[in-house]
């Protein structure tokens, strides 16, 4: 099916991607490609409702499918370390929170529930499981910052939703990031860190727990209707 797809994308007149990485994988194999740097739409019409006043509050918040290659252990490791270092400022009353949503087979949801209790982490990490659009939203605006320590990704939607959501980004540095998520990079929304590193990322989140980040993006910039017009444009430059 690979090889198929491979003929029939050097039939088209051009095939869309978001990164460099891509465009010189395609390249390579004789297929036209024309580059937008856009990446996703996002259903901003969801992103744009009232928040549930039952949506809980987290510190931080992750999003995506659970598997070891998310940093979904990693995760505990940055949080017990957080929790650690602030055990006399976390009051039983006040538990530094993680919330994690996403969907996962049920031995990998067992194992991750096992090793956050083995942590003594119950009352500080939550499984919230899978969640639609809407939730996902309220979800975003009720943490303080989204952390998402994979180790493999392309151009992640649910990074796409932080960004929106105008969050304070936390990840690994992957080279796909530094392409597409380059302006994130500069205005300082997206935080990177070596694949890895949960101390260096524990170590900042110790940093910034009492500070509030603003950032200023338009939900508009990503509906689905701007990505499109963003790619009917890349498509007519490519064509002249």
């Amino acid at each position: 099916a690979f090889l198929t797809a491979n003929v029939l994308l050097k039939k088209t007149d051009g095939m869309f991607v978001v990164t460099n990485l891509l465009k010189r994988y395609y390249e390579k194999k004789g297929i036209k490609v024309i580059k937008t740097g856009t990446g996703n739409g996002l259903d901003i019409d969801s992103f744009t409702k009232k928040i549930d006043p039952k949506t809980p509050c987290f510190n931080a918040l992750f999003g995506g499918r659970l598997h070891p290659a998310k940093g979904i252990f990693d995760l505990v490791t940055i949080i017990k370390e957080v929790v650690q270092k602030n055990k006399q400022s976390f009051s039983s009353s006040k538990n530094y929170t993680l919330g994690i949503m996403g969907p996962g087979d049920d031995k990998t949801i067992n194992k991750l529930l096992e090793v956050i209790k083995t942590n003594n982490l119950s009352q500080n990490i939550f499984l919230l499981g899978d969640k639609n659009a809407k939730e996902r939203w309220g979800l975003y605006r009720n943490s303080d910052f989204f952390l998402f320590p994979s180790y493999a990704e392309g151009c992640p939607q649910v990074v796409l939703e932080a960004f929106a959501a105008n969050k304070l980004v936390i990840a690994y540095d992957l080279p796909e990031y530094r392409d597409a998520f380059r302006k994130y990079i500069k205005t300082g929304q997206l935080i990177i860190f070596k694949k890895g590193d949960t101390k260096a990322i524990a170590k900042y989140i110790l940093s910034i727990k009492n500070k509030k980040f603003h950032f200023h993006n338009k939900l508009s910039d990503y509906s689905w209707d701007k990505i499109v017009e963003n790619e009917w444009k890349a498509f007519r430059k490519a064509r002249t």
